[in-house]
């Protein structure tokens, strides 16, 4: 469990943390989560991270607060953007960061290789819902 955390932070966090635009640095978090979940050799760790119930208590805690450390990074990106962006507050930055992440997390149940979303036009079409959503 702590392998998916693990795989999350070096795949989308790490790897975007020197991006110095706010708005390119969500717009890439949003590329590298997707591709971690579409990921055949990572695809596991979205499952991995629904499924903690069963998992002793001390460790829940541990998974449960690295979890609550990527939302907020993830809250904090799209604040930054939503002040660069001027943005009304229609949207708040929390309900923006558990929709994204709902909307990518998701993905494992209905995702299919081989169907006619590709990986590629799911980042797009992903992205662009989002923005059109989260900065009005």
């Amino acid at each position: 469990m702590s392998h998916a955390m693990d795989i999350t932070e070096e795949k989308v966090v790490n790897a975007v943390r020197g991006i110095s635009d706010p708005e390119e640095r969500l717009r890439m978090l949003i590329r590298r989560h997707l591709n971690v979940v579409l990921s055949v050799r990572d695809r596991e760790i979205t499952v991995m991270l629904h499924e903690n119930h069963p998992l002793p208590p001390p460790l829940q805690k541990r998974i449960n607060a690295r979890k609550k450390d990527y939302i907020h990074f993830v809250e904090n990106l799209i604040a930054e953007v939503q002040r660069l962006k001027r943005t009304n507050g229609v949207v708040s930055p929390r309900a923006a960061a558990f929709a994204l992440l709902g909307m990518i997390n998701w993905i494992y149940q209905w995702y299919r290789p081989d169907g006619a979303l590709l990986g590629e036009d799911l980042v797009r079409q992903y992205t662009d819902i989002f923005f059109a959503g989260a900065f009005q």
